[in-house]
């Protein structure tokens, strides 16, 4: 990792004097010093701090320090530049043609260096190359360099590295090496294959329609659920009254013939049922037990 600027370390702006140098040391030592409140100690700080002190203390070490620090800031802004230039070189080249950016996209697949050397190919004009001979190009030499020439196993390779399963394409190619060259048996290759096939095909509908099974499942069940509760509801009992609904299947008399007036003397008026269901006519067992019934009252 590179070092931070030693002028970031202290929190001072190029050309600060020796006084504000020496006064940041001792406040950023003080503050990192392994010594220091927990919330604040720092011994990887503690010591970038010393080590910027070093360099930006003595009056040789600085000037030197300075001039190897705008040199680097000078590459650095030429670099921003030059990156913006072939940004909007690719741009107009993937408007003339867009096949680049797909081909582009393709290569960063297997590997982002691949990626990287094609658009750099590209930049530099591929001494002469289309833009698909030249992608082809650097597949079939990338593939060749990790996979051997057997065409099987190179789209096997290919396979498992556009499929996201790089560690696999790696493990596939340390066994290739272990291999004698040029010995690549059939029988080898059978058991490579056997070994190292896809779990899922990549980029088919077979290998997305499991992420979303249970969310379709879920909504046939959530939908049939729905189904049955609307046919429940326009099948439920009709408002009809309520006495209707709260007699008896069985066949009796019409429900309130029997019935005579409450006179008690209480403040009670005289009531009689209205319950008017029309049933079936009675068997003679019923008959006789509602004739009892009458008679008692």
């Amino acid at each position: 990792m590179a070092k931070r600027d030693f002028y970031e370390v202290l929190g001072l702006q190029k050309g600060a004097d020796e006084k504000a140098l020496k006064a940041a040391y001792r406040n950023h030592a003080k503050k990192f010093h392994p010594d220091a409140p927990a919330e604040t100690r720092s011994a990887e700080r503690f010591i970038e701090v010393q080590q910027a002190y070093e360099v930006l203390g003595s009056r040789e070490s600085k000037d030197s320090y300075d001039a190897a620090r705008e040199a680097a800031r000078s590459e650095q802004e030429r670099q921003e530049r030059v990156r913006a230039k072939e940004e909007a070189i690719w741009r107009t080249m993937v408007k003339d043609e867009p096949e680049i950016a797909d081909h582009l996209s393709d290569l960063s697949r297997l590997a982002k260096s691949l990626g990287r050397r094609y658009r750099s190919g590209i930049l530099a004009g591929m001494d002469d190359r289309s833009p698909g001979d030249f992608a082809h190009y650097l597949e079939e030499q990338f593939l060749t360099r990790h996979f051997g020439s057997d065409p099987q196993i190179q789209r096997l390779g290919k396979a498992l590295l556009e499929d996201g399963q790089r560690s696999t394409a790696a493990e596939l190619a340390g066994e290739l090496r272990k291999l004698p060259a040029g010995r690549l048996t059939p029988q080898h290759r059978k058991d490579l294959v056997a070994r190292f096939k896809l779990k899922q095909p990549s980029n088919s509908t077979s290998g997305t329609w499991p992420r979303f099974a249970p969310f379709v499942g879920l909504a046939v069940v959530l939908g049939l659920i729905a189904i049955g509760l609307v046919d429940f509801m326009r099948s439920g009992p009709k408002d009809v009254p309520a006495t209707e609904v709260a007699l008896p299947a069985f066949g009796g008399p019409k429900i309130g013939q029997g019935l005579k007036p409450i006179d008690d003397g209480s403040a009670i008026p005289e009531m009689t049922a209205t319950i008017t269901r029309d049933e079936p006519s009675r068997s003679a067992p019923a008959k006789r037990i509602y004739d009892r019934i009458e008679a008692s009252d």
